[in-house]
């Protein structure tokens, strides 16, 4: 019986894909890999075949480019497995990652959840969750606890670091949303927590996802980062959520995640290659004076001061009063005295 359905969606990853592929087939639970070919038009369709030909465990899917939320949905429609996991192309797992997250199964889980390693170049970060450990999480404790993690923070969007009992997903028609920009992770995840019966947090580490250095620097301006920022704090979580939270406690989240993304977009456009510096302090210009950032830093100035470090609280103070240059300057400090 196939234990785990991994569902790998491909595009043009003939860079990495043969190690992420490698990395699966050394998995010590039985396991079914189904790599969707999402309209690849490099060597990615060639490197799947040939390791086809070696393992009867990889499943090749070939479609026209559709993007990541339709290739995991069709690898979802082909899954046999008792459980469904997620892998992105660039990214590896440890040998034992999905025996270790199915052993929670023992516990009735619907959704494990592990944490995972953020990889760029040398650098090497654990993610971890502040959840009970290791003892099933019920409707109550998905409610008062993960869900406002979910609106808070973004670590935790991802459906890689996770196994969903396929059961879950496929009778309650949960989808990857099409076309959705940003976020499409968090909605998957946010419906199958708001079905599910029981989770369960694994203390362990298995899933390294890739950071690839220069990649988020290149091509700023076309990217629109501000503009997907914006969809996502206009995005209504509650319409995902059984229990509704508190209206006061749900702005604060919502507060505390959209600073966070508009501070990691100041060290983004601050760090952007093939842009002026003039041209980098109007973008952040124009970010700190949207009506979206001024109203936020209003509402919520004392409250995001105290969640911060000083460092922070000073970016936020220079946010607060548009005073990119000396946002500039701390940033050029930090970055020289790391």
């Amino acid at each position: 019986m196939i234990k785990v359905s991994v569902v790998i969606p491909v595009f043009n990853a003939e860079k990495y894909l043969g190690r992420c592929i490698e990395s699966l087939l050394a998995q010590t639970v039985d396991c079914e890999f189904i790599l969707v070919n999402d309209g690849s038009t490099d060597q990615s369709r060639s490197i799947i075949e040939s390791f086809q030909k070696k393992d009867k465990r990889i499943v090749l899917i070939n479609q026209e480019n559709q993007g990541v939320s339709a290739a995991r949905n069709a690898g979802i429609a082909l899954a046999k497995g008792e459980y469904l996991g997620f892998v992105d192309a660039d990214d590896f797992v440890e040998a034992d990652m999905y025996a270790q997250l199915y052993s929670a199964a023992a516990f009735q889980s619907d959704i494990v959840i592990s944490n995972f390693f953020i990889e760029q170049g040398k650098t090497k970060l654990t993610v971890n969750f502040p959840f009970p450990k290791e003892v099933p999480l019920t409707k109550s404790v998905i409610a008062e606890k993960i869900f406002p993690y979910f609106i808070e923070k973004e670590l935790l969007n991802s459906a890689c670091n996770k196994i969903f009992r396929r059961e879950l997903i496929t009778k309650n028609n949960i989808e990857f949303p099409v076309g959705v920009a940003l976020g499409e992770d968090a909605v998957f995840n946010m419906k199958a927590f708001g079905m599910c019966e029981n989770a369960y947090y694994l203390d362990y580490s298995g899933y390294h996802y890739q950071e690839i250095q220069g990649s988020a620097t290149r091509n700023v301006i076309g990217k629109n980062y501000f503009g997907r920022v914006l969809e996502a704090k206009s995005f209504d979580y509650q319409a995902l959520i059984p229990s509704r939270i508190a209206d006061s406690d749900y702005e604060k989240l919502k507060a505390e995640k959209f600073i966070t993304s508009v501070l990691s977009l100041v060290h983004l456009y601050f760090n952007a290659s093939g842009i002026s510096l003039p041209r980098k302090f109007s973008m952040i210009k124009e970010m700190a004076a949207s009506p979206e950032v001024v109203k936020t830093l209003r509402d919520h100035y004392d409250e995001l001061q105290n969640s911060r470090d000083r460092y922070t609280r000073f970016l936020l103070q220079c946010l607060k009063n548009q005073d990119i240059c000396r946002m500039f300057l701390a940033v050029l400090y930090s970055r020289l005295r790391n």
